[in-house]
């Protein structure tokens, strides 16, 4: 392959990786913006429900869950394992712009400590982002959780770390295809 045949080709899947990266980065996605409760928040008294709302308007397939991984014994004891799972499907129907999930919890719902997750889908692009984050109830939330973050929060796109690959790979053919014609040897 001739120097130039092969710089070309460099310079063009580099042009091309970040091409499919932008395009990546510029699809809408439904990114949190609010919730009740916020994430890490120290509640007295279980809430009826908790809701997330979101940058755009989401799809039916958007979900939201809570579920208990330690709950308190009315003696005060904490009892850990997976609790009941409270789950719901598509938007909020009371929220007229689409944006926000909602699921409704039990009354009777025990103190503990509760894990919120959720998987959101834009209706513009059908970009898919994906979370977490924790409250507790009647007790603190354990410091491991709250080390990294605030809250245990992490919000993310599937998919991201290949597109920094992608981001890297393309970088990288770029500036071997520039320096291509300056290495000894290869003119």
């Amino acid at each position: 392959m001739s120097n130039n045949l092969l710089r070309a080709s460099l310079l063009s899947l580099g042009a091309l990786s970040l091409f499919c990266w932008a395009v990546y980065h510029l699809v809408p996605r439904a990114r949190y913006v609010a919730s009740n409760p916020q994430p890490g928040a120290i509640l007295q008294t279980p809430p009826d429900n908790v809701s997330i709302s979101f940058s755009n308007e989401l799809t039916r397939n958007s979900e939201i869950s809570v579920t208990s991984t330690i709950t308190l014994s009315p003696s005060g004891e904490a009892l850990y394992g997976n609790g009941k799972v409270f789950t719901a499907t598509g938007p909020d129907s009371h929220d007229p712009l689409r944006q926000t999930l909602r699921v409704d919890l039990d009354s009777r719902l025990a103190k503990g400590f509760y894990w919120v997750k959720w998987r959101t889908t834009a209706t513009r692009g059908g970009a898919q982002r994906y979370g977490t984050f924790c409250f507790a109830v009647g007790m603190p939330i354990p410091d491991n959780i709250t080390r990294q973050s605030p809250g245990g929060f992490r919000e993310e796109s599937p998919r991201f770390r290949d597109y920094r690959a992608v981001l890297l790979g393309g970088l990288c053919l770029l500036a071997f295809g520039v320096a291509l014609p300056y290495i000894p040897g290869r003119r």
